[in-house]
C-alpha cells in the first residue's frame, strides 16, 4: 500500500464522517423546526436536583455581600424557580446536602495538605 493510497483511505474516511456529522446536524435542525411549529416543547438536557443543587452551592459561594443563612435562601430560590414542582422543604434539603457535601470535601482538602515549614536559609556571602 502507497503513501498515495493511505491517503486516499484517509479523506474518504473523513468524508464519511463529516457526511454523517452532518445528517445528524440536519436532522436535529428538521426536527427542532417541526415541534416549534406544533407548538409542542423541545426536549432539552435534563438535570437532577442534586447536580443543580451542588452548581448553585457553588454559585452562591461567589457572592460576596450575603451571610451563609442569605446564600442558602438564595440558592434554594433558584433552584425553585427551575423545578417549580418541587417544594420548599425538598429544595432546602438539596442546598443543604449540597452545602454539606461542599463544607465535607473543604474540610477534607484542608486537613490532608498541611503546612510544612522549611525553614530559612543563611547565607554568609550577603553580608558585606
Amino acid at each position: 500500500m502507497t503513501v498515495a493510497q493511505l491517503n486516499s483511505y484517509i479523506f474518504i474516511i473523513a468524508v464519511a464522517v463529516i457526511a454523517v456529522a452532518t445528517a445528524v446536524s440536519a436532522g436535529c435542525a428538521v426536527y427542532i423546526q417541526k415541534m416549534k411549529l406544533a407548538h409542542k416543547p423541545v426536549p432539552q438536557e435534563v438535570i437532577d436536583v442534586k447536580t443543580k443543587a451542588d452548581w448553585l452551592v457553588s454559585e452562591a459561594s461567589t457572592l460576596l455581600d450575603a451571610s451563609g443563612v442569605e446564600k442558602k435562601d438564595w440558592a434554594t430560590n433558584q433552584l425553585q424557580q427551575t423545578n417549580p414542582n418541587l417544594s420548599d422543604a425538598e429544595a432546602r434539603g438539596a442546598i443543604q446536602s449540597a452545602y454539606d457535601k461542599k463544607q465535607a470535601t473543604q474540610s477534607q482538602s484542608t486537613d490532608s495538605n498541611t503546612a510544612v515549614s522549611l525553614g530559612t536559609v543563611d547565607d554568609d556571602n550577603d553580608k558585606g
